[in-house]
């Protein structure tokens, strides 16, 4: 049985209810964020009507707001009132949250067995679980660099999701080198890698027609299926896998040839 309805307000869309899932809520604490904002200090009653969300299941979604400082509760005891912290108060905790574990990331590698590692298997299915596994690679570490071979055909059947990756990686300063087979698009594709922080070299179509695409990153590999009538995605996260992809792709990389397009 769903406890989402289906009669949330209109303002608050799916993209938003995904935004903030992206960032930690589950999709019964969006919408009633959402709904919060919208309505500002509020009754049960009120944000349930809002967000769409079952009002006996709001005391349960905004009791666990409470608990993580995202939402506070006022009134008196006959009606209890609600609100919650703004955008910009959102983003400066997730921000603390996020250096927080970024300077911990030692302390955390240091648990990580030294002995035996097995591969961790995780699948993303459609083109927005597809769109999660690309923001995957964003979090690669400083001075890394990823290794993709693949097809060039995901710039057009996926161009939205794609560009705004890009803008990503490149604000991120993230390099990539990537081998493609020879094709018109391929070398339209090379065209960009300047501006796109980019290497990319080639490889004849006759051997190399490659529908997977495959991005290999230090710790984890990640193969993507575009050409499946539902793309979906498999990454496994394993660093003695990944080294092992990455002295393929390095024979690969000697094959190919630098074009100058």
């Amino acid at each position: 049985m769903t406890t989402v309805k289906t009669s949330k307000d209109p303002q608050i869309s799916d993209y938003l209810v995904r935004v903030m899932t992206n960032v930690g809520l589950s999709k019964n604490q969006a919408c009633v964020y959402l709904a919060c904002l919208k309505l500002g200090n509020a009754s049960i009653w009120d944000i349930s009507e809002t967000s769409g969300v079952k009002r006996t299941t709001c005391y349960v979604v905004i009791n666990d707001l409470v608990s993580k400082g995202i939402a506070s509760v006022g009134g008196d005891s006959k009606k209890a009132m609600y609100s919650v912290i703004s955008p910009n108060e959102f983003i400066f905790s997730f921000k603390n949250k996020q250096n927080q574990l970024v300077e911990s990331v030692s302390e955390l590698n240091a648990l990580i067995s030294k002995t035996y590692s097995r591969p961790h298997l995780r699948m993303f299915e459609g083109i927005d679980g597809v769109e999660q596994a690309y923001k995957l690679t964003l979090n690669i570490s400083e001075g890394n660099e990823i290794l993709i071979y693949g097809n060039p055909d995901v710039v057009i059947n996926y161009q939205g999701m794609i560009d705004n990756y890009l803008r990503q990686r490149v604000k991120d300063g993230i390099k990539v080198r990537a081998i493609l087979p020879d094709t018109l698009l391929a070398r339209e594709v090379i065209g960009k890698d300047k501006e796109q922080l980019r290497e990319t070299r080639l490889l004849s179509k006759n051997t190399f027609d490659q529908q997977t695409e495959i991005n290999i990153l230090p710790d984890s590999i990640i193969y993507i299926a575009h050409s499946e009538n539902k793309p979906f995605a498999t990454v496994i996260e394993n660093s003695t896998l990944a080294r092992e992809e990455k002295g393929r792709f390095e024979i690969l990389w000697s094959m190919a040839k630098l074009e100058d397009v």
